[in-house]
């Protein structure tokens, strides 16, 4: 298209030089096809429909209406139909022009159409100057509409193949760049499949060892529960038949009765410990799968502690004293989790503070940063040092909270 455009605007120019019908009629014809050769090539470009018949249908009539002029107009009339076909022409490919710099968005497609507009503008220039008879009505002349309507041909000229050639460049960088891209994607993609296959296998892993905490925590104490519950109930069902008088039976029922209280506290101390085994470990596991922040609600200081020490059993429950080192009465936090913490660290400190432990419970603020602290201490004798190799060297998992330390521990 551009050398058919190229061919016919020198044989329009050598007008003095060749014979009539190549100076006017081929080169007539070259210029029209030209223009619907350069817009087929730029709807390939934008991947629409060439409109082959359409682009046909045209170039006909065009030609056909020169020809028309040619027998029916003189040449100021040739000229008229000649220059507002090509300016029609022209502004259609700068229209194309526009849209595949837009859609590729392509630096050389938009200088491109630039041109082209200027082209279609000075054409329609040329014909208002004709038509006001503000200029000659020739085919070359050295009037300054023709000078400017030269001067924007020969840019378009140049700047539309250049630009033309830019087109596919750009396309080709952009097919290159959507290339990069999708190979970026298609990494972080296995690498984000990698890390959530990790993040599955971590999660697993602590579930497992959630199972493992709970098979081992829980067994023994079950069965050493069982077996109490078992002893009570042998020793309810004695009967001696050696006793026959009433105050001996007083007796033996007096010792059998203490027999079975005693086994059966020991059953509810061992079942209480079990409760508080379940208790950490599915609220650890809640931590693990919830996807949602904590909720925080402002919750009463006092009746917290309260239900804290509401769950020890009650001959330890004396062995607890309050001491309140700050004015504030409530605070937001997770209730559930809080009251838990509370609650192993008072067993703990029982546990491992040995018999006659004296147990302190401090609430009180810190400024830097802004905290309210929770603090157990006891005046036991600590942590036992088996028990300290085995709290250091446990994996990282779902820890419980554990008091230890020297005396006062906390």
């Amino acid at each position: 298209g551009s050398l058919a455009l190229g061919l016919g605007a020198m044989l329009t120019l050598a007008e003095n030089l060749l014979a009539p019908w190549a100076s006017h009629e081929l080169a007539n014809v070259l210029v029209t096809v030209a223009t619907p050769l350069r817009i087929a090539a730029l709807r390939i470009d934008l991947d629409w429909p060439i409109k082959t018949r359409r682009l046909v249908f045209l170039s006909l009539l065009d030609l056909g209406c020169y020809a028309l002029s040619r027998f029916a107009l003189d040449e100021w009339g040739q000229l008229l139909v000649a220059y507002a076909s090509l300016g029609l022409w022209t502004a259609a490919f700068a229209w194309h022009a526009t849209q595949a710099g837009r859609k590729l968005q392509s630096r050389s497609g938009r200088v491109m159409a630039t041109v082209e507009w200027l082209l279609a503008a000075t054409l329609g220039l040329r014909v208002l100057a004709m038509a006001a008879g503000w200029t000659q009505a020739h085919n070359v002349t050295d009037d300054w509409d023709f000078v400017v309507l030269v001067a924007a041909g020969l840019a378009a000229a140049l700047y539309g193949n250049l630009g033309y050639l830019g087109l596919v460049l750009d396309r080709t960088q952009a097919a290159e760049q959507q290339a990069r891209e999708a190979e970026l994607t298609q990494r972080l993609g296995r690498e984000a499949a990698a890390t959530t296959a990790n993040d599955l296998r971590a999660l697993l892993q602590q579930r497992e060892r959630l199972l493992q905490i709970m098979a081992h925590e829980v067994r023994q104490p079950l069965h050493n529960a069982g077996g109490a519950l078992q002893s009570a109930a042998q020793l309810l069902g004695e009967v001696s038949p050696a006793v026959t008088d009433l105050a001996h039976a007083q007796a033996a029922l007096a010792h059998l009765k203490l027999g079975a209280s005693d086994r059966i506290i020991r059953a509810q101390a061992v079942l209480g410990r079990v409760h508080s085994v379940l208790d950490n470990t599915l609220a650890a596991a809640k931590l693990l799968v919830r996807d949602s922040p904590l909720v925080l609600v402002d919750t009463d200081l006092e009746l917290l502690v309260q239900l804290a020490l509401g769950d020890l059993p009650g001959a330890q429950r004396p062995q607890v004293l309050m001491r309140w080192h700050t004015s504030i009465r409530s605070a937001e936090l997770e209730p559930v989790l809080v009251r838990l913490a509370l609650r192993n660290l008072l067993l703990n400190a029982f546990a491992h503070g040995g018999p006659g432990v004296q147990v302190w419970l401090d609430v009180a603020e810190q400024d830097t940063p802004p905290a309210l602290l929770l603090q157990v201490s006891d005046d036991g004798s600590g942590v036992a040092d088996a028990v300290m190799q085995h709290l250091a060297s446990t994996p990282d998992g779902p820890a419980l909270p554990v008091a230890e330390g020297d005396n006062p521990r906390r």
